[in-house]
């Protein structure tokens, strides 16, 4: 959803074990949690990549 305008945007995993990732660049905005792990966001994203090439 990249927009230069202020919006509120929800989102979160579609399924129990996964990710949820909302895309929208801003020059001076970053979000984080805790609660979650790069590493294993990285992998899943790996993975999804992975399953769509092999469509």
């Amino acid at each position: 959803v990249p927009t230069e305008e202020e919006m509120f945007c929800c989102y979160g995993p579609v399924v129990p074990d996964g990710y949820g990732a909302c895309y929208n660049p801003r020059p001076a905005h970053v979000l984080e949690s805790k609660e979650t792990c790069s590493e294993l966001f990285v992998k899943a994203l790996d993975k999804g990549l992975q399953d769509m090439r092999n469509l």
